[in-house]
């Protein structure tokens, strides 16, 4: 019994960071001015709120990753391209959406003015994901 517990306890986590931190396959970081060119197509920001008024992009939809499950709803009719913060915030959407039958085209990330990153906005997906080669 106890056994099971503990296997049970560390399956709930490997899945728990499954979703989180390993990439979604067939989703690639796009330039932001590409995305922008793009058309029939929904660039939906799920950056909070304050961050998006802020740094805001033209021709974006703003839903919050908070309120992503309350209002997907209208974006089926396209394909979508997320702005995001965080890779974390990308992949957890993108699972989330793709789940929906909502295509991903691809995502750009668009970091914290006042957060120092040494990650380039657009590098290689891998990269990011801090798998070198």
């Amino acid at each position: 019994m106890y056994f099971t517990i503990i296997s049970v306890t560390i399956l709930l986590k490997v899945y728990y960071l499954y979703r989180r931190h390993f990439p979604v396959k067939g989703i690639e970081c796009i330039k932001l001015d590409k995305i922008v060119k793009t058309n029939n197509a929904y660039i939906l920001d799920i950056r909070d709120y304050e961050l998006a008024h802020h740094h805001q992009i033209k021709g974006t939809i703003n839903i919050p990753l908070a309120y992503l499950k309350r209002n997907y709803r209208g974006l089926n009719e396209k394909n979508v391209y997320i702005i995001a913060s965080n890779i974390v915030d990308v992949n957890i959407s993108s699972r989330f959406l793709l789940r929906k039958g909502i295509k991903i085209n691809g995502f750009y990330l668009i970091h914290h003015p006042n957060k120092k990153s040494n990650i380039q906005n657009c590098k290689n997906r891998r990269v990011i994901h801090g798998v070198h080669g």
